[in-house]
């Protein structure tokens, strides 16, 4: 609905008025379950008499984001800012202090909830990351769970929890997608193996804060920035209270068919030791975690009721075979 030429004068003119920014330019970077724009403002001497910076707004649709969540993770990203130089997006609040916007809807009369922060400089690397590239993403990682072990949340702070209740939702959600003719029964073993085995593992590792804290939850390659000799992370949007070793295990699930899969694994693992221990006990498990990044990916597509996962379920399940091959 902000697609459109009219949609984007309004938003331009909407911009200005919550933030208090003259917009030169903005650009749709995304629409799908919410609407991103990059948003450069004019340059000093403007109307606005700003410099020239960048943002990045992101437009949930009416009712559909839970406000205090969204707050809760913009909080997290202040406290990240405040409390690190690690390379991540940094909240800009409304004139009025808020920290989520609302914009009218373009039809409907109701709002919907939004929040800037400025642009993250990097450049994704899906194509092109090599071994230095994997260390600095495990320092990054690292960097971030050193934060998160002695993070204080605020009164009101609300994320989900990446546990083995949650993992248990999005089996069964599988299980419905096997019920929908979405998923070939013959996969659905291999998922329900892999759920047991991280449900096992986070009942003996508890929730103790040097395992279990706020993790990011996506931090694939288009979640990644490279900015000199530094990573980043951008899209905190799945943040939530969850095993550190999660993280790992997203970063490095999908790549199990490469070749260089143990270079790329040691890698990340060495840069993350630079910054912070893993225990050897750990590092065994994080083959097992990529269970928890294969099951909550297909259960998502099954809700959004995504057709023809079967080629996808076949390879997810022949890398969770692969994992479990990897496990001591």
């Amino acid at each position: 609905m902000w697609a459109t030429r009219e949609g984007r004068e309004k938003l331009i003119d909407q911009v200005w008025s919550m933030y208090g920014l003259s917009v030169s330019r903005m650009k749709l970077l995304a629409e799908g379950q919410n609407t991103t724009y990059q948003v450069d403002t004019a340059p000093a001497g403007s109307s606005g008499g700003l410099d020239k910076t960048r943002y990045v707004l992101k437009i949930h649709p009416p009712g559909k984001a839970d406000i205090q969540e969204v707050w809760s993770e913009l909080q997290w990203l202040v406290a990240l800012n405040r409390d690190t130089d690690l390379l991540v997006p940094h909240p800009v609040p409304t004139a009025g202090g808020k920290m989520v916007g609302e914009l009218p809807a373009m039809k409907n009369g109701k709002t919907c909830p939004c929040h800037l922060t400025r642009w993250v400089p990097g450049r994704q690397l899906a194509k092109g990351l090599r071994l230095l590239h994997f260390e600095r993403l495990g320092k990054l990682m690292a960097g971030l769970h050193n934060h998160a072990e002695t993070f204080q949340p605020p009164s009101g702070f609300v994320r989900p929890r990446w546990d083995a209740a949650m993992l248990e939702r999005w089996m069964e959600l599988i299980r419905q997608g096997e019920a929908a003719d979405l998923i070939p029964s013959k996969y659905v073993p291999t998922f329900a193996l892999a759920t047991r085995r991280v449900k096992a593992l986070m009942r003996e590792m508890g929730e103790g804060r040097d395992i279990f804290g706020m993790i990011h939850a996506d931090l694939g390659d288009s979640n990644c920035l490279f900015h000199g000799a530094q990573a980043g992370a951008i899209d905190f949007e799945l943040c939530g209270f969850g095993y550190y070793l999660s993280d790992i295990a997203e970063s490095l699930w999908g790549l199990q068919h490469m070749p260089e899969y143990p270079d790329i694994r040691q890698a990340l693992i060495a840069g993350y030791r630079q910054v912070r221990p893993l225990p050897e006990r750990q590092e065994r498990c994080v083959a097992a975690f990529a269970g928890l990044s294969a099951v909550t990916t297909i259960g998502f597509l099954v809700r959004q009721e995504r057709h023809d996962l079967s080629h996808l379920t076949a390879q997810f399940a022949r890398h969770l075979e692969q994992a479990f091959s990897e496990e001591v």
